[in-house]
């Protein structure tokens, strides 16, 4: 996800550079490009791909509007040299980027969108949309209402922008800033397939339709007291949405902390499996309205790394997309969870694995259990789906009583680390 931000910031610096260059696009031009081509592949395979179709909407508006001109105006330009420097080189120049996106899709990925399904008539996405749904994250009724007011003033200063725009019908290059956001608009109404959504594309696309909108909104909307309210009325927004933010992160951190207080008891260079009963925090920091965020999910990677040792719910050794990977012979994705249809038991709640199965196939060891939230319920639940669940936690438990023994237990009682008998 650092990645992701990250490349949204090349991406920036990249079309600018792009806009203030593409009318005289020499060899260092060029290379300049390219290599920020690059940045974008390594930063993000959404954003290299936005990125290549953002320049080539700009381009192509560019040429039609110089073509137009050179229409009503005879020039010896020919029509070679309208689209040398926006088209040809520009995406020659971009080529290195779009060969490694073109060879990363072809060998394919773990859970890549395979199909296009149209969400035009999925409320949810409207409501995404216009609500800048990325915004909401933890507390919808304080966040939404923010992402909101982001969303009424971006569109509010598009509208006004377009207004203008008609007012003055004069058609020129910095024009084709607005069909971008509108172009990303469209691709995001496309993927209302399962594995976009998996994947975080139609979220991040509205980020990109929203943040694309401010290169229009620079060029379009001027005047003394527009350009003196609009930072003024961002900066409220941001104080707004930290401030919001404000008891997530203090009630994580204390949970987080002791949960990996626990954890600081195991050796070094051991390997250990993070049970998560309730990923969502314990008791829910969060409430059901936002984008579901998990951080116990994952966060048992601070405790790898404090101790040097293996996480076995790495999601991200598990997938063939991050650039750590499991020996393919002790993969834990692969021989220690249960398998319930497509439902990987690692990724369940609570999680399904079969220690003794895991131990006698791979020949690998697990040294310790850490275990989160031991005292869930799972109260919040449906009376049907908490039965289940809880029976499925007493099984666990009992696996995992038979073959390990308790060590510590945080102050809270939420947190537990079990040893490997005989360790």
């Amino acid at each position: 996800f650092f990645n992701f931000l990250l490349s949204v910031v090349i991406f920036f610096f990249t079309v600018v550079y792009w806009i203030g260059h593409h009318e005289k696009m020499g060899f260092a031009q060029c290379i300049k490009l390219g290599l920020l081509g690059l940045l974008m592949y390594f930063g993000h395979l959404l954003t290299i791909a936005v990125g290549c179709a953002v320049i080539g909407i700009l381009a192509g508006w560019h040429v039609m509007v110089r073509l137009w001109a050179r229409r009503k105006a005879k020039t010896s330009e020919t029509f070679f040299d309208v689209i040398a420097s926006p088209l040809i080189r520009t995406y020659a120049s971009l080529l290195p980027a779009i060969a490694l996106f073109v060879w990363f899709q072809k060998g394919g990925f773990a859970g890549k969108p395979e199909k296009t399904r149209l969400a035009i008539k999925m409320g949810e996405y409207w409501e995404t949309l216009f609500s800048y749904g990325i915004m909401t994250s933890y507390h919808s009724r304080f966040e939404r209402p923010v992402g909101m007011l982001l969303a009424f003033m971006v569109l509010g200063l598009v509208g006004l922008g377009i207004f203008k725009l008609i007012k003055h019908r004069k058609l020129s290059a910095k024009d084709g800033l607005l069909i971008v956001p509108i172009a990303l608009a469209g691709l995001y109404f496309t993927r209302g397939d399962a594995a976009s959504q998996m994947l975080f594309i139609p979220q991040r696309l509205v980020f990109y339709i929203y943040l694309t909108s401010l290169l229009f909104i620079a060029l379009h909307v001027t005047g003394k007291t527009i350009a003196r309210a609009t930072p003024i009325y961002s900066l409220i927004l941001a104080i707004a949405s930290i401030a919001i933010h404000w008891s997530a992160y203090r009630g994580y951190n204390d949970q987080m902390n002791d949960w990996l207080t626990t954890a600081e008891q195991m050796k070094p260079q051991s390997t250990f499996l993070p049970l998560v009963f309730s990923p969502r925090g314990s008791p829910m920091v969060v409430d059901t309205g936002g984008l579901r965020s998990q951080p116990f999910y994952s966060a048992a990677g601070y405790a790898a790394v404090a101790s040097h040792s293996v996480d076995l719910r790495n999601y991200e050794a598990g997938l063939d997309y991050f650039p750590v990977r499991y020996r393919a012979e002790k993969n834990p994705y692969k021989h220690l969870a249960v398998m319930k249809g497509r439902q990987n038991g690692l990724e369940m709640v609570p999680q399904q694995v079969d220690i003794d199965g895991y131990v006698r196939k791979t020949n690998g060891r697990i040294d310790y259990i850490l275990l989160w939230g031991a005292d869930e319920n799972f109260a919040h639940e449906k009376d049907e789906t908490r039965f289940v669940h809880l029976i499925e936690k007493a099984s666990l438990m009992v696996q995992i009583a038979e073959r390990y023994e308790k060590i510590s237990t945080s102050p809270s009682g939420k947190s537990e680390l079990w040893k490997r008998r005989g360790m």
